[in-house]
């Protein structure tokens, strides 16, 4: 192993569909938001992937609590 590379990072991935899947939206939803940048993701070749990470977070930022 070369000393000078990063270990790869562990982190649970999910695809277009299993997001959808996952949020229970369409995955046509997932792909309009990733257009519009609204949800963090990552590029790899021609693949989008989602960090769970970072969807949680995501989800915590678009959630609204009720008004008192």
């Amino acid at each position: 192993m070369n000393k000078n590379r990063p270990a790869p990072v562990e982190r649970d991935w999910y695809d277009v569909p299993g997001l959808a899947e996952l949020l229970g939206v369409s995955q046509e939803f997932i792909r309009q938001r990733t257009d519009r940048r609204e949800i963090p993701f990552y590029k790899v070749g021609r693949l989008i992937r989602f960090g769970a990470d970072d969807v949680a977070k995501w989800l915590e930022e678009c959630r609204h609590d009720p008004m008192s």
